[in-house]
């Protein structure tokens, strides 16, 4: 049998889903890169971290384990984080749906925001 995959209400969602980049995720996992704006805005995960190429990568030594990476800089740091980690939730409409994010940091590195960039699709910037 080939690989397969399952998900269902008590599953986890990725936090940074499609082009909606909102913040570092709170809880980044096993291993991160990093490159600019953020190597100077979190300057403990660029000190342990391995560089090349103008990236900045880390790794937990065993991925076997429950250990985050963020852990070894310092943890995210605030103002560069996520508001919240995306959970399932009762919606106002009934049902389940996930709470994804919709408010920026209090840090955004980035000239524009998604708003901007969709108004820009859609031809309405």
């Amino acid at each position: 049998m080939g690989a397969t995959v399952g998900s269902n209400s008590e599953t986890d969602f990725h936090p940074v889903k499609g082009p909606w980049w909102i913040g570092i995720p709170r809880i980044v996992g096993h291993a991160a890169v990093l490159g600019n704006p953020y190597l100077g805005l979190w300057p403990q995960f660029v000190e342990s971290a391995q560089i090349a190429g103008g990236l900045a990568f880390l790794s937990t030594k065993n991925w076997t384990t429950q250990e985050e990476v963020s852990g070894l800089a310092g943890g995210v740091p605030d103002p560069l984080a996520q508001r919240w980690i995306p959970k399932w939730a009762t919606s106002s409409y009934g049902g389940m749906a996930v709470n994804w994010n919709t408010e920026y940091p209090p840090v955004w590195p980035f000239e524009n925001t998604i708003d901007y960039c969709l108004a820009g699709l859609f031809g309405h910037n």
